[in-house]
């Protein structure tokens, strides 16, 4: 079997690199599997309509010519549901189904308004995008209510997790970073929250606790989360790093005291819970998509309502003042990442993949 994974390359900003590099590396190891990859898609933050149209007719020109050579089993491509995307995989789409090419289209969120109020030019993409891809994969039980609701079979869904390599977070002891310390690692746009997470670390140090926290990251509201941090008088007590490596990142996750994640984005799976999960680190964040799937309170988090800084500091305060909650966390965690090593994961795509290449070539 000769699968075609269409994916960001290395070095953009976002999680989906290094879930899906894991997959790739794990699939190649797999007997009698060969996978190719092209980079699918674009992270430039901002794009004329110019250099966007004439993006993407370099991308479908490119894409059709590898289907024709190739001519894989199965193209799967990492997306996401919004209208970006819609106007980018409907080509992808077409191009599958003209070329015969069984499309497997693995969406890493959903901006659900798209569903529920069915604009027609959005509503009409994602209906051709959906009957011309074999199967649409999903991350979360919410996602998949979304677009049965909306009326997809659930023939043509398919919920599957993400996987990672565990080894990284398995290797020498790290030492520890400054402690107490919490930690926030995303890009940095609003809806990951960490505007309300200096508002809540505010509330904690008044309360005469002292810790320091680490905004691991970068994005679009850096700027604006660092004018805030000094309006509101943190001080030492916050250090904004940058963008870092995995490697580095590693260093972070096993060295914190707590992850800090507030998120109201429309995600399926953050890979910042799943790396926390996996470095078993207690964790405070929002009950949205696949996390309310596979972490309990509180046996591996405490839930906080989105937009409420007030909520987000008295849970840190309980987990800083908590060392025995915070063992017991750490232990489950380090449990539940058993789940989401890719060498597991691996084998749902694997006979997923199988499947819809037998299924194309019945028909």
């Amino acid at each position: 079997m000769h699968v075609e994974v269409g994916m960001i390359v290395p070095g953009r900003a976002g999680g989906i690199f290094v879930t899906e590099s894991a997959l790739v590396d794990e699939l190649r190891k797999q007997p009698g599997v060969t996978v190719g990859v092209f980079e699918f898609g674009s992270r430039v933050e901002h794009e004329s309509a110019l250099e966007r149209i004439t993006g993407r007719a370099r991308d479908f020109f490119a894409y059709n010519r590898l289907v024709r050579l190739k001519r894989p089993d199965v193209v799967y491509v990492n997306s996401s549901y919004n209208k970006r995307a819609l106007m980018r995989d409907i080509g992808y789409a077409l191009i599958s189904r003209i070329r015969k090419v069984p499309l497997v289209v693995k969406l890493h969120g959903c901006d659900a308004r798209l569903v529920k109020q069915k604009p027609f030019l959005w509503w009409t993409l994602t209906k051709l995008v959906f009957r011309w891809a074999q199967k649409v994969v999903l991350l979360s039980t919410e996602e998949m209510q979304i677009f049965q609701s909306a009326g997809f079979p659930p023939t043509k869904l398919r919920m599957l997790r993400n996987g990672m390599s565990l080894a990284r977070f398995h290797s020498d002891p790290v030492a520890k970073l400054d402690s107490p310390s919490i930690l926030f690692i995303a890009r940095f746009i609003k809806e990951k929250g960490l505007l309300d997470l200096l508002r809540a670390v505010r509330m904690v140090l008044d309360s005469g606790r002292v810790f320091r926290l680490y905004c691991v990251g970068d994005g679009p509201i850096r700027q604006e989360a660092e004018a805030l941090a000094a309006e509101i008088h943190l001080g030492v007590s916050v250090e904004f790093t940058g963008q870092i490596s995995e490697e580095e990142a590693t260093r972070y996750y096993l060295g914190c005291t707590i992850l800090a994640f507030p998120t109201y984005f429309h995600e399926g799976l953050p890979m910042t819970i799943l790396q926390a999960v996996a470095a078993g680190l207690p964790i405070v964040t929002t009950k949205i998509r696949a996390t309310g799937d596979y972490l309990t309170e509180p046996a591996n988090c405490l839930w906080v309502e989105q937009h409420d800084p007030k909520m987000l500091a008295e849970r840190i305060c309980r987990l800083l003042d908590t060392p025995n909650l915070r063992k017991s966390m750490k232990e489950n965690n380090l449990a539940l990442a058993r789940n989401f090593a890719v060498e597991v994961v691996a084998k749902d795509y694997l006979q997923l993949f199988q499947t819809v290449s037998t299924d194309a070539h019945r028909t």
